[in-house]
């Protein structure tokens, strides 16, 4: 699943519903856009109850694994600020 939300970049969740890790991509929007693997990014990711559940910076490269054993079964948002983009997407945990 991946989410667009106009910009240059989008983020996919794979796998998603995920039961142990998944792998965050941003991938740029366009074939025109390259992805800069220099560029310090930031993951936040929240619970159904909009409590900070992780917090991850000074990524680099367009692939962060999350790691989801232990957590509670539901739906999480997971938030990416990539230069001056923020990607919002949803993470399923079974």
């Amino acid at each position: 699943a991946s989410g667009y939300c106009g910009g240059y970049y989008a983020m996919s969740l794979s796998p998603n519903p995920s039961n142990g890790e998944t792998t965050l991509a941003i991938e740029p929007t366009s074939a025109d856009i390259v992805f800069d693997d220099n560029a310090e990014w930031e993951v936040e990711i929240f619970d159904h109850m909009q409590a900070l559940k992780e917090q991850t910076t000074k990524l680099k490269g367009k692939e962060h694994k999350i790691k989801t054993t232990g957590w509670k079964t539901g739906i999480y948002i997971v938030r990416a600020k990539y230069k001056d983009e923020y990607l919002q997407g949803k993470l399923v945990v079974n």
